[in-house]
């Protein structure tokens, strides 16, 4: 695909022809194992064109096996959610266990029809106190907080936040992946995690947070994934390195574990006129 693209200086015009390569397709793997009881799940697609604007297409039919270093689990595709591949209900992930991702594809993408991934969960001994809520009235918005006791090892953690069930944090650049260092072996102690305008809590709202410890190479991986989609400052900047992938096989993203703890909050009456 060609793009013609014009510009003007000093009264020049240019005729300028960026070729885009549509031909390189990919498969993409994205998928997690926790410590939460629920339907862990691997989704697979098919990497897409620069201005492609739907879903990316679904990879169905393929055979996805899970082996938790005692046994083999085959994760199972259901007919309403076409791509993502699912462990039974009750799987229940293990801190400091290592996890084999196997993939075969009913036809190849990429040169490739097999594809496997590795991944070791964290064995931290953070501890999650609670959760709390911080009204900025210059701003009229809702800091969400954070206190956890924060081990003296080197820890890394993903933050997700939930009002009333659904997720706050709706794309990578609202999300939280952070490391220790300003809080190491020390209480978090109202580490800001996630805001909401000022009108969108109301009593009676549910807020649930969960924090996950998750490995050094998943932090920096999701800290490239947000640092390429987010604003490029200057504008016309240099593209970034390629994201990193643990996807063998020619594959993209990544599969990863996690050691995960929740707290709730019940939002009370809320003021957002607080007398000076």
């Amino acid at each position: 695909m060609a793009i013609l693209m014009f510009g003007s200086w000093m009264g020049c015009t240019e005729r300028i022809e960026i070729e885009l390569d549509e031909q390189d397709v990919r498969l993409v793997v994205e998928g997690s194992i926790s410590t939460e009881h629920v339907n862990h799940s691997v989704r697979l697609t098919q990497s897409t064109s620069y201005f492609y604007n739907q879903e990316p297409p679904a990879i169905r039919g393929a055979r996805v096996v899970l082996n938790d270093g005692t046994r083999n689990i085959t994760l199972i595709e259901r007919a309403g959610d076409p791509g993502f591949y699912f462990t039974p209900m009750l799987y229940l992930g293990q801190p400091g266990a290592s996890y084999k991702l196997d993939i075969e594809l009913p036809e190849a993408i990429g040169g490739s029809a097999t594809y496997s991934a590795e991944a070791t969960m964290p064995d931290s001994r953070f501890v999650l106190d609670s959760i709390g809520i911080e009204y900025n009235r210059d701003f009229d918005f809702w800091l969400v907080k954070v206190y956890a006791q924060d081990p003296p090892t080197v820890d890394f953690y993903r933050f997700d936040t939930y009002l009333n069930g659904l997720n706050g944090n709706d794309t990578t650049s609202r999300t939280i992946a952070t490391h220790d260092r300003f809080f190491n072996g020390r209480n978090t102690n109202g580490f800001a995690i996630a805001f909401y305008e000022g009108e969108i809590l109301s009593r009676g709202d549910t807020i649930t947070m969960i924090m996950s410890a998750i490995t050094e190479d998943y932090y920096h991986f999701y800290s490239e994934l947000v640092d390429e989609s987010g604003y490029r400052n200057p504008l016309f900047s240099g593209p970034p390195a390629n994201i990193r992938t643990n996807i063998k096989g020619g594959g993209l993203g990544y599969f990863y574990a996690r050691q995960v703890r929740k707290a709730h909050l019940y939002v009370p009456e809320v003021n957002r006129n607080p007398s000076p």
